[in-house]
């Protein structure tokens, strides 16, 4: 008789040994939820990091543009991607950029101002995000189109610079 309960109780431990299709689903969905959640803020850092780099490289061109108008006599005639001190950096931009173009440099009519943007890959709240750097020494992230007429200077005929209008 004790043999008999003991041979059941066995029975019921061996059953239970393995694990139920329920609780494997459900680790399952565990570690895909998991999985999905960091795939999305490694992509998010990634884009962080570009746009760090692209922020580093327009405070360069901030610096030649610094070096052109001194060695030029006061004017900013040669600030283009095209300038030879500046297609590394200008190629750079594009490289980690997701639109892969340059940075557009817009210059006064007499060469004396200039404002250069960048669209960076990050959004905040929804905004696209720019990255603005001009003449009068304003270097800062913007959440409007500095090349737009509506929003920015940076096209405007006499106020070249990285402010709102």
């Amino acid at each position: 008789m004790k043999n008999l309960r003991l041979l059941k109780k066995l029975r019921i431990y061996k059953k239970r040994i393995g694990f139920t299709l329920i609780e494997l689903l459900v680790v399952i969905a565990i570690i895909t939820l998991v999985s999905l959640i960091s795939l999305v803020t490694i992509v998010n850092s990634r884009n962080r990091a570009k746009d760090a780099r692209i922020t580093a490289d327009m405070s360069q061109i901030r610096a030649v543009a610094k070096i052109i108008m001194i060695s030029e006599g006061g004017d900013y005639a040669k600030l283009s991607c095209s300038f030879e001190e500046m297609e590394t950096l200008c190629d750079d931009i594009a490289s980690q950029s997701s639109d892969k173009n340059h940075p557009i440099i817009v210059l006064s009519s007499d060469k004396k101002k200039y404002c250069a943007y960048k669209i960076l890959n990050s959004k905040k709240a929804g905004n696209v995000l720019y990255y603005c750097i001009d003449s009068a020494g304003r270097a800062e992230e913007v959440d409007f189109n500095p090349g737009d007429a509506g929003e920015g200077n940076c096209h405007s005929a006499g106020n070249i610079s990285c402010e709102p209008i």
